[in-house]
């Protein structure tokens, strides 16, 4: 089985690895290719190329955008021009809105007695700039324990999650990844807040989807199933991605998932190189 991972996170969004790092490891696990899809930024890719060229690791750029349309709607771009103005110019959009998200999430904090630096925050985080950095906050303050404990007690209130910042609307999404030569891709579809019957008729609706993330690391046999039936319904491609982001998802490994997840959802449903994006893309 040819190892691939197409959905991971360098520390330039809220991975904990530099991009570097990430190529490295991928390397180490002994994957062909993997692609960095960060958060709303493509700036990381740069910075992983010379690794990967040293290493022989094929990269593919990526990003991966959160749609306005429903909570946990992220759209893969895969294998896009890093290059192309009107994907930079949006994204710089995401970026600045992020970090009024952040000040506006610390000031809320702030009623409850949680005391942090949105500033530093912002700082500390690079370009992409999330929740994940203000639990890290949370942390080395002592307010919290662990992040889940941050994610459980504040960051997931209905108070906060309530906030609005800038998104893209998935159908501009298709938009512009498809402007930059890339390929649009249905990020954990089972978690976006969906049940079946309205997922089938969303994926049936959209218009410009070249593949679904069938097999992902937080998916049961069930779900992997059921997705590699939607594709093929579709006449979409099928993608593979652990969603990696180091030890802000501790339990999630480079390639193979939550407890080699993706290698077990592969050897179960096997699928044909015609059927997976990555042989489109490279």
């Amino acid at each position: 089985m040819v190892l691939f991972d197409l959905h991971t996170h360098s520390n330039v969004s809220d991975g904990t690895l530099s991009p570097g790092e990430l190529v490295h490891e991928a390397y180490n696990k002994g994957l062909s290719a993997i692609a960095l899809t960060d958060h709303d930024t493509i700036g990381g890719f740069i910075k992983a190329v010379p690794e990967a060229e040293r290493l022989g690791v094929k990269l593919i750029s990526g990003v991966e955008i959160s749609a306005s349309e429903y909570n946990e709607l992220h759209i893969l771009g895969l294998g896009i021009d890093i290059n192309n103005n009107c994907l930079n110019s949006e994204l710089e959009k995401c970026a600045a809105s992020r970090k009024d998200h952040i000040y506006n999430i610390c000031n809320l904090l702030k009623e409850k007695n949680l005391i942090l630096d949105a500033g530093k925050i912002i700082e500390s985080a690079g370009y992409s700039v999330g929740k994940p950095h203000i639990a890290n906050a949370m942390i080395q303050k002592g307010y919290v324990k662990t992040q889940n404990e941050a994610f459980d007690k504040y960051l997931e209130t209905p108070q906060i999650k309530n906030l609005k910042k800038y998104k893209i609307g998935y159908k501009k999404a298709v938009e512009l990844i498809h402007g930059a030569g890339g390929f649009v891709v249905l990020a954990h579809p089972h978690k976006i807040e969906l049940n079946d019957i309205k997922l089938d008729d969303f994926v049936d609706s959209f218009t410009g989807l070249d593949g679904i993330e069938a097999f992902y690391s937080e998916h049961t046999s069930e779900q992997t199933e059921y997705l590699l039936k939607l594709a093929e319904r579709n006449n979409l491609l099928i993608s593979c991605g652990s969603d990696f982001h180091g030890k802000n998802k501790p339990d999630i490994e480079l390639g193979t998932g939550l407890n080699n997840s993706l290698l077990k959802q592969r050897e179960l449903f096997p699928v044909g190189d015609k059927k997976m994006i990555i042989t489109k893309i490279l």
